[in-house]
């Protein structure tokens, strides 16, 4: 896994970039029983709704971001 972090503007964009899924055997625990395909979008799906729930914390007050 490689995490990147660039300046845009005034903000900064996180990059995640996971590699090597191609190598583990089709039979491995990882997968979790899935074609590549849909593994790779499944595990896509879950940085999205994590990313996506950093987001909402980092935009609540701080006393709610606490519960």
């Amino acid at each position: 896994m490689e995490v990147r972090f660039e300046a845009v503007g005034e903000e900064t964009r996180v990059t995640v970039e996971h590699t090597g899924w191609d190598s583990v055997p089709a039979d491995h625990v990882a997968r979790h029983g899935f074609p590549s395909a849909v593994l790779l979008q499944r595990h896509g799906e879950w940085w999205q709704s994590l990313l996506a729930s950093y987001r909402r914390r980092l935009a609540a007050p701080a006393d709610e971001s606490l519960q």
